[in-house]
């Protein structure tokens, strides 16, 4: 079969570059989703050791310096009072209960002047709307412990945060935690580059449940690198059997003959 191809073969510059530059464009996606994977596994052993240990203590010296790189995805401590008033939601997140949301409440640190962003965890999908938030209320002050998380970016043809409602000084529904985009909203001073997922149950009831996030998986990134490069394989190995078929060279010929 592969003799009958090659016998059959003519190159052409349009089938050859535009095959080539989708496999390109396969293989950098296939890198990239390798790169997340390598990540997330990095991750996932962090969390497994941080379980284990002491939380380190978010220090007001450490606030004021703003400096928070050596202590993301790190299990931390921090005394402070929940604003339940400016509280927000990050929706279309998952949890063996459903779809729902995660309730993120402004924490105001004892001892500094700035908040920092708490998301205490998941709640259902009917609660939507701030009004039924507030039966999560616990007691305001709090010795928090939680895994401080970066702030998140945008990711390249997801959804977008919305921006502010006429008459609505803070939007109430985000998509993600793009905390440098919510702390502008609030009427006092937040830590814009991180923000802490809560650890441990509710004070009451189920919810909000704990849902320290790994955003996907490190399966699901190996799983897409495979199909990525699987992907490129099967265009240049299309782009070549195109230029081999017998039928192709004939519409190449006949339309060539047209004009």
């Amino acid at each position: 079969m592969a003799s009958g191809l090659l016998k059959h073969f003519r190159f052409s510059w349009k089938v050859t570059t535009t095959c080539v530059l989708l496999a390109a464009v396969m293989v950098r996606a296939s890198f990239w989703q390798w790169d997340r994977y390598v990540r997330k596994v990095a991750l996932v052993e962090s969390y497994e050791e941080q379980s284990k240990v002491e939380p380190i203590p978010l220090t007001v010296e450490r606030i004021k310096a703003g400096d928070f790189a050596d202590l993301e995805n790190k299990k931390i401590s921090v005394s402070g009072e929940f604003d339940f008033e400016n509280q927000i939601i990050s929706t279309n997140k998952k949890h063996w209960s459903g779809p729902g949301h995660w309730l993120l409440t402004p924490f105001k640190i004892d001892g500094s002047e700035k908040s920092i962003i708490v998301s205490r965890g998941f709640i259902p999908f009917a609660d939507r709307e701030p009004e039924t938030w507030r039966k999560y209320d616990s007691a305001a002050r709090e010795n928090l412990i939680g895994v401080l998380k970066k702030s998140v970016e945008p990711v390249m043809l997801g959804p977008e945060n919305p921006a502010p409602k006429a008459g609505e000084k803070l939007s109430r529904i985000w998509y993600f935690e793009q905390i440098d985009q919510i702390a502008p909203q609030l009427p006092y001073p937040v830590i814009e580059t991180v923000y802490i997922q809560r650890l441990g149950k509710p004070v009451v009831g189920d919810f909000p449940a704990q849902a320290v996030s790994i955003e996907i998986p490190p399966s699901t990134h190996f799983g897409y690198t495979i199909e990525w490069a699987l992907l490129a394989m099967t265009t240049l190995i299309v782009g070549f059997v195109l230029q081999a078929m017998p039928r192709f060279h004939r519409k190449r010929q006949l339309r060539y003959e047209s004009e």
